[in-house]
């Protein structure tokens, strides 16, 4: 019973909805309607309070019908509608704001508009209206007596034509006009009608490329906006070749010109033509991309300088907004400082040709009002084939008045800048090859300055510190190869929050602990932001960032890194940023990630990582594991190419989906080494125990010749005589009279000296009670003494006393020209080389040889075993 109830509900709102639209007189809109690719989306608007309709893309070819009566704004963008019949919008009389751009339109009729009495906004733009009078019939916009916008861009590509001016005489409250023009245009008198136009834009775009045909504009181009209250003129992508010196005179109230890439144009007609601002405010000129095209005459270079005689035609000019980037301009004279210095607030000279001396900048100084200077990328030019023509050109505009401003001050110490007192941002990117060191030692008018950009000027640093930056919150520095600046200079920005070093501005070794750069970076505790990219930086201190606590940006791209660059405990709690892209980072330890983990938890940090050379070994399979984990955010989505145990290239990603197969093939190589180790000990455990069992008393006789006497440690006390002074017979008086007599009497040591040189067996007993009584035995090695019969076996007995608790007991000193040849080699094998001393003859009393003989006479085993 349910289910038929259900069935019977649904048969009645269907019948309900072909009743409500059988109404309709159109049938193809009845099928846009029902059709469900035709769908709109519907929302209510409370600005307008009515409902807002969005069929864009929805592949219509004619007005949808069923559409709420309350509609305000309808979106038909993108669709294929072709043509406006009449009356295609009566259903919706309450329509504020209608979109048909883009719907393939290229006919309309004269009553398309019917009943859009309080339509505001219309879009027509990028369709195939032709803009003439076959199109737009006389009275095509007569229904719409509230509307203020108006955009016919992007319709008509011709070249040549004339602009049905009459269509406009009914819009009297129109505000904004874009519209399509011919080459050389004037506009009808149907337009002066618009008197409350105030924005009118002459560019568009076609097939999604730029489009403007107008190519000049003439003293009476605009006149017909005379009465008008036209402030707003958009000339954006016209590509004129002529503007003339009166052209925006009838434009009383114009405050903004924009004339982005009128290329074809040059600087210097564009000056001239601001003739019709004299006495006017005016907010903005625009004018980047006005360029004049390759040339080496000197008429085409003219039209790239501001010289004195263009400027002279502007009287009490006052421009607020100033943008002359990307123009090649050659020259501007000094002149142009007094005629804009007035009001100016903004100032784009970027990306010229301007040449002259560095220190012209500081005429900037004049500019009272001035907060934002761009002069940037003045040295990227390449003037080889018009430096003749320059050369006469720039002289005939007598540069020497250019050139030699601050000449004397800039390098002068000590010196003292001035600096427009309402400047905030300064940007001489790229201004010279070798700006030098900066001597300044104070900048005056700078309180409000808070970004500086000086990268890429061959800045040699500044050796002192430099007062008046304490307000500055940006610097950069980048680019300047042989900078080198103090830690007092680096004081000077006391307030910066953002510092760039980038692109070789730092030496590996500039960043040294305890360094100039090292103390002076670390002394800037309001940092928020440090880029270090570029420098191929292979160490940095682990503390270094320990005392801005409030970093939140660490750049260090394009470096040498293997690894993290922070000792743990000191990356900043507030990191957001991390970016160690391009260094060779392989992966990192469980410390790194988990610190790295705690951070992202508090703060979602961002870490980049690509162009580093991942490795995907088996060392690194947590840290693959990591990247596919965390929930720190990698650039990349985390996928990084690495290689893996065999050299393979692939990806973090790929190694992830096989992870299991990865870790068993890591884990079975571990325990295959493992195995095989632990085998190899066992085995030679087993072999190592079979021969001491059968070698007991072998290996038991050995182990007491290790310890000698003991394992008690052998000292001199334990001897009653601290040396035998072994000599042969024929050196008695030598031995006994010589080094003995200094030996006992100066140094005070207990000595055995051979007064008796006894036959037979009471010699062999007396060397062998004194070698074996005595700490040390000192041979007395001469000529005599290796022809003697006794010496050998001297040299034996004192060789066998040696054992390993006393290695060093034997001490030769070699008297005369005595080749060490001749000595055996048990003997030798047994007495260090300090303990072997050559005398060409015995020592005077007072010399330090005796000192020596005597510390090595003292000195104890533990002397080896240190």
């Amino acid at each position: 019973m349910t289910t038929l109830l259900n069935l019977l509900n649904l048969m009645t709102t269907v019948w309900t909805s072909l009743a409500a639209t059988s109404s309709v007189s159109s049938p193809p809109s009845i099928v846009a309607s029902v059709n469900p690719r035709h769908h709109c989306s519907i929302t209510h608007n409370d600005v307008l309070n009515g409902t807002s309709v969005d069929c864009q893309n929805r592949s219509l070819t004619n007005i949808p019908k069923a559409l709420p009566a309350d509609t305000v704004i309808l979106q038909l963008q993108h669709n294929n509608l072709y043509q406006l019949r009449n009356y295609s919008f009566n259903h919706v009389p309450e329509l504020v704001q209608l979109y048909l751009a883009y719907c393939n339109l290229s006919s309309l009729e004269p009553r398309a508009f019917h009943g859009l009495g309080r339509l505001q906004i219309l879009r027509m733009d990028h369709n195939n209206l032709v803009l003439d009078k076959d199109t737009y019939s006389s009275d095509i916009f007569l229904p719409l007596t509230s509307l203020q916008v108006l955009n016919l861009g992007g319709n008509d590509p011709r070249t040549t034509g004339e602009i049905p001016d009459e269509i406009f005489v009914t819009l009297l409250t129109l505000e904004s006009l874009t519209i399509d023009t011919f080459q050389d245009e004037s506009f009808g008198n149907g337009l002066s009608q618009l008197k409350k136009l105030t924005g009118l834009s002459l560019g568009s775009f076609w097939t999604d490329q730029p489009y403007c045909a107008i190519m000049r504009l003439h003293n009476n181009t605009f006149s017909v906006f005379e009465k008008s209250k036209l402030s707003q003129l958009d000339l954006q992508y016209c590509d004129l070749y002529l503007i003339e010196v009166g052209t925006f005179l009838p434009l009383s109230h114009i405050t903004t010109v924009s004339m982005d890439t009128v290329k074809y144009l040059g600087i210097d007609p564009v000056i001239r033509a601001m003739f019709g601002f004299n006495g006017r405010n005016i907010s903005q000129m625009i004018c980047p991309y006005c360029f004049y095209p390759h040339g080496t005459s000197l008429e085409q270079l003219r039209n790239q300088m501001i010289s004195k005689e263009t400027t002279s035609l502007l009287k009490n000019i006052c421009i607020g907004h100033l943008d002359f980037s990307h123009n090649r301009i050659l020259y501007i004279d000094t002149s142009f400082v007094f005629t804009f210095c007035k009001c100016l607030t903004y100032l784009d000279l970027s990306h010229n040709y301007i040449v002259g001396h560095i220190g012209t900048i500081f005429l900037l100084s004049f500019f009272r009002k001035l907060q934002y200077v761009d002069i940037s990328f003045q040295i990227n030019f390449k003037k080889n084939d018009i430096d003749g023509v320059l050369q006469k050109g720039v002289e005939e505009q007598d540069t020497r008045s250019n050139t030699a401003v601050m000449n004397k001050n800039l390098h002068a110490p000590n010196a003292v800048f001035y600096f427009p007192p309402s400047l905030r941002i300064l940007k001489l990117r790229s201004l010279s090859a070798n700006m030098g060191k900066l001597f300044s030692s104070e900048i005056k008018g700078g309180q409000h300055l808070t970004t500086v950009d000086l990268a890429n000027n061959g800045i040699k640093g500044s050796p002192q510190h430099v007062r008046g930056l304490e307000h500055i919150q940006s610097m950069d520095f980048s680019g300047n190869t042989e900078f080198r600046m103090t830690e007092q200079f680096l004081k000077s920005f006391s307030c910066a929050t953002q510092l760039f070093l980038n692109n070789k501005a730092l030496s590996q070794g500039a960043l040294l602990l305890d360094g100039p750069l090292y103390n002076g970076i670390r002394s800037l505790v309001h940092l928020t932001r440090v880029e270090m990219s570029g420098n191929k930086i292979q160490f940095l201190p682990g503390d270094f960032l320990h005392p801005l606590t409030n970093i939140s940006y660490v750049n260090l791209a394009d470096n040498s890194f293997v690894k993290m660059p922070f000792d743990l405990p000191f990356i900043p709690k507030d990191l957001t940023i991390l970016d160690l892209s391009t260094n060779s980072l392989t992966h990192m330890s469980d410390k790194e990630m988990n610190t790295l983990d705690t951070i992202s938890y508090r703060n979602r940090l961002t870490l980049k990582l690509a162009g580093n050379p991942i490795s995907c070994s088996c060392q690194a399979l947590p840290f693959v594991t990591w990247l596919s984990t965390t929930h720190v955010a990698l650039d990349k989505g985390g996928n990084y190419t690495c290689v893996d145990e065999e050299g393979v290239i692939t990806s973090t990603s790929a190694v992830n989906a096989n992870f299991n197969w990865h870790w068993r093939r890591c884990r079975g190589v571990f325990w295959l080494l493992f195995t095989a180790i632990l085998m190899c000990l066992l085995i030679m455990a087993v072999v190592s125990t079979l021969l001491v069992l059968r070698n007991m008393t072998y290996f038991h006789h050995h182990f007491l010749l290790l310890l000698g006497r003991g394992a008690q440690i052998v000292t001199r006390d334990d001897f009653q005589k601290d040396a035998y002074i072994a000599h042969c017979e024929q050196d008695n008086s030598l031995a006994c009279n010589g080094i003995g007599m200094v030996l006992k009497q100066r140094y005070m040591l207990r000595l055995i000296l051979s007064h008796d040189c006894l036959p037979g067996h009471v010699v062999i007993k007396h060397v062998v009670d004194s070698v074996n009584d005595s700490w040390k035995t000192v041979l007395v090695v001469t000529e005599n003494f290796l022809d003697d019969d006794w010496s050998y076996f001297t040299m034996q007995i004192a060789a066998s006393a040696v054992t390993s608790t006393n290695p060093s007991r034997v001490i030769l000193l070699l008297i005369g020209r005595i080749n060490e040849a001749l000595l055996p080699d048990f003997l030798l094998s047994v007495v260090s080389e300090d303990n072997i001393f050559h005398l060409k003859n015995i020592p005077d009393e007072e010399s330090e040889e005796w000192t020596h003989i005597q510390n090595r006479i003292l000195t104890g085993s533990e002397y080896y075993f240190t």
